[in-house]
């Protein structure tokens, strides 16, 4: 009996990813269409089964207004939740929110921890890897912050990158692990 509940979960657990993986595919192709309420609707089906890449989406066009009125807070909602499950990605975008203030107060720091922890990613990992768009704005984030911050705010940006980067190293051998 036991043993059938976790044949079970795991059956479910499985249908659960494929119907992610196909409700996301289903948003790029409306997004690929420039339909953007078909794309937000499927991608808040994989968002919502636990879909970091969707969650990401999903956020960029709650940010821009497209297929709904423009949500920044719901989308750095979004974009913190993806960046959580370790799409870098998500980094950027959170990293650019916290640069210019966007649907979240303006913090340097936080912009510039973001940003680094991105970069960080791509480099340790291809299969992590940012698109070359988000590696440049992430690589021009770190600077355009790091120029605007004082020396405490320096300190705090440094620390705030140590502990994502650590974050990073720590998911890594996890991973090595199994």
């Amino acid at each position: 009996m036991k043993r059938a509940c976790v044949v079970l979960s795991f059956a479910a657990l499985s249908l659960s990813a494929v119907a992610a993986d196909s409700s996301f595919d289903r948003g790029a192709q409306a997004a690929l269409a420039h339909d953007w309420v078909a794309a937000r609707g499927a991608w808040q089906e994989a968002a919502a089964a636990g879909d970091a890449r969707a969650m990401s989406r999903l956020a960029d066009l709650l940010a821009k207004g497209l297929g709904s009125p423009p949500d920044e807070i719901g989308a750095v909602a979004l974009w913190l939740a993806a960046a959580d499950a370790g799409l870098p990605e998500a980094q950027v975008r959170l990293g650019r929110a916290s640069l210019e203030g966007i649907g979240m107060p303006r913090d340097l720091p936080m912009a510039y921890a973001r940003f680094r922890c991105a970069v960080e990613a791509t480099r340790r990992s291809p299969r992590d890897a940012v698109d070359a768009a988000d590696l440049q704005d992430a690589a021009q984030g770190v600077v355009a912050a790091a120029g605007q911050m004082t020396d405490a705010e320096a300190r705090r940006g440094d620390r705030l990158a140590d502990e994502c980067i650590a974050l990073l190293r720590s998911a890594d051998a996890h991973t090595a692990s199994r």
